[in-house]
């Protein structure tokens, strides 16, 4: 994988809302925040080395701090996407949101993980803006013949904040995927309400499958992808509460 030291030049293309922004009562509170996709052209033409399917990410440096990570949605034809929220006075996002059509930033690719074979069932949590790095993951896992369910647990706060609904209405043609959506603000039919918990996952996961009867709790693997603090608080319902072992079920690995 590349490094800060080889970062190249990728000229930004064009901008597409995803989600848009809805301001509160309130002109400085934000009901929703905006999610945008930035289209890039690949830098010096080449192809970027980014393993979507692996979780590998897009460095972006930004002026005057850290590089910061990005999930590559689509990468073909020359160019790739990167989808992210925008938070206002975030000084990342904020960075993308101030770049103009031509404008090119610096960036490189980051990863080194590997899929741990062996995974029938595949349980996998996006925790909002999350569905970025967990769908094009999601779409590589039904490539593998040997995968027989593969489950996305979205938590969003509204029906308002998911996107990508075409891209899942397709996957779920295959009748081995299944996406759930968990609201935490808002009723919705066909949806649940509430917050990821153990008892949702065990209800989602093993009690849906039968993991321990029909299904051997060694064939699922697992992946989570939100916060620093989402994900911790789904590795501790995961392989604590749940009992699963995090070097034996995780999906990707070092």
């Amino acid at each position: 994988m590349m490094s800060r030291a080889s970062a190249k030049p990728a000229k930004f293309l064009r901008k597409v809302c995803q989600v848009e922004a809805v301001r509160g009562d309130d002109a400085q509170w934000w009901d929703r925040l905006p999610v945008y996709t930035l289209t890039f052209a690949d830098p010096g033409g080449e192809r970027m080395p980014c393993r979507i399917a692996c979780g590998d990410v897009v460095k972006v440096v930004v002026p005057n701090y850290k590089p910061k990570s990005y999930s590559m949605s689509r990468q073909g034809d020359g160019e790739f996407d990167i989808t992210y929220k925008y938070y206002p006075g975030g000084k990342c996002s904020g960075y993308l949101e101030s770049l103009s059509i031509g404008d090119e930033i610096q960036c490189f690719a980051k990863g080194g993980k590997r899929r741990n074979d062996g995974g029938t069932h595949i349980g996998m949590v996006a925790f909002g803006v999350g569905i970025t790095e967990v769908l094009p993951v999601a779409t590589a896992q039904l490539t593998h013949s040997d995968v027989k369910r593969v489950k996305l647990i979205w938590a969003t706060k509204t029906w308002g904040d998911c996107f990508w609904l075409d891209e899942l209405e397709r996957l779920k043609a295959d009748e081995r995927f299944e996406v759930v959506h968990v609201l935490s603000r808002e009723d919705r039919d066909g949806c649940r309400r509430g917050r990821v918990t153990p008892e949702l996952l065990k209800e989602e996961l093993d009690e849906a499958w039968g993991v321990g009867t029909t299904v051997d709790r060694a064939n699922v693997r697992l992946i989570s992808i939100g916060t620093k603090a989402m994900m911790r608080d789904f590795n501790d319902m995961a392989y604590a509460d749940l009992d699963y072992k995090y070097a034996a079920n995780r999906l990707l690995e070092d």
